[in-house]
């Protein structure tokens, strides 16, 4: 009967997410036990411009905000998509993540989760270069998709040049060939080379 209420009275929209903190000083039971009673949220996808003041005003729209630490990029000092966001009740806070995750703030759709508590030194970045991991996944899947595009781009480009649209009525076995002439050309396995290299360096 207890379950049944419990799933009954449940909200979804301040639930723990999956995601836990790597770099957490303690075991797990302490790490749940924090996240459950916390007031702190982690909230990203923040654009590098936004300010603490705009954070603040959206926030203090569900209740008294505490504190704000924008997050900083390690190296430059300088904001890198992210901030800390601590209410004063864990009420407020729970308002935050019903009505405030997956907003709009500066053209940027914010999330927002809860987070065991900011401790100095947590406002930096983690990524190699000093940014946010998240934000350099990002900018790899990018490169990753637009070289990738570029290599059709090239084969296409060099189909049409090579093998106008008499070969669309050869027969389907034929209609290879053109694709191997290609592959066999300096310019392309020259162009190839290239993106592929480009292709790893971005891994």
């Amino acid at each position: 009967m207890s379950i049944k209420l419990n799933a009954l009275f449940s909200d979804s929209y301040v639930d723990i997410s999956q995601y836990r903190d790597q770099h957490f000083k303690g075991n797990r039971y302490e790490q749940e036990k924090l996240l459950k009673q916390s007031c702190t949220l982690y909230v990203g996808n923040l654009s590098f411009y936004t300010t603490e003041e705009q954070v603040h005003e959206l926030f203090s729209k569900s209740g008294d905000v505490k504190r704000i630490i924008i997050g900083l990029d390690k190296v430059k000092k300088t904001a890198c998509g992210f901030c800390f966001v601590e209410y004063y009740t864990r009420a407020d806070a729970e308002n935050a993540m019903r009505f405030i995750n997956g907003t709009r703030l500066d053209d940027r759709i914010i999330r927002t989760d809860w987070d065991a508590g900011f401790k100095e030194g947590r406002q930096f970045g983690r990524g190699k270069s000093g940014g946010q991991v998240s934000d350099k996944a990002q900018k790899k899947t990018a490169m990753i998709t637009i070289i990738i595009a570029l290599i059709f781009h090239e084969l296409f480009s060099l189909l049409a040049t090579q093998h106008k649209c008499k070969n669309l009525q050869k027969p389907k076995s034929v209609f290879m060939l053109p694709f191997l002439k290609i592959f066999q050309r300096k310019d392309f396995l020259s162009s190839l080379s290239i993106s592929v290299f480009f292709f790893f360096f971005a891994i």
